[in-house]
């Protein structure tokens, strides 16, 4: 029993070493989120992003925000880094990167597909493509 316990302890702090020592500085991790529409219209006065890091290890229960960030958006694409806590990744779980643009409180644009970050051979950046909301 001493041995499985022992051997956990050691594979979680492997795992979180591995996540500090590739994107951590002081203590603070970060994930690099570029994202853009492919169109060329340009984008309303009002715009706004919000990118999130979220974690989507459970099925069937609503994705944990680990981060996030809004911002007004003018141009693109864009890229942002989200800052997050290395104490909350876990290398066993997944983790995705999510972005939408908002304007006159509507959503025009976000990402209809899945873009892994970190864990399970994910990179630390992602390149995020939105599509056109009806």
């Amino acid at each position: 029993m001493y041995r499985i316990i022992a051997f956990l302890v050691a594979s979680l702090a492997f795992a979180s070493a591995s996540i500090s020592e590739e994107l951590c500085v002081a203590g603070v991790c970060q994930v690099e989120v570029q994202f853009d529409t492919g169109s060329t219209e340009p984008l309303p006065e009002d715009a706004q992003a919000y990118v999130q890091l979220l974690d989507v290890s459970l099925m069937d229960v609503a994705a944990a925000p680990i981060a996030g960030k809004r911002i007004a958006v003018s141009e693109l694409p864009m890229t942002i880094d989200l800052l997050f806590d290395p104490a909350v990744i876990d290398e066993r779980f997944t983790y995705v990167a999510t972005v939408e643009i908002i304007s006159d409180r509507k959503r025009i644009y976000r990402n209809t597909q899945s873009y892994p970050v970190l864990t399970k051979g994910a990179q630390k950046s992602v390149s995020v493509m939105l599509d056109a909301m009806q």
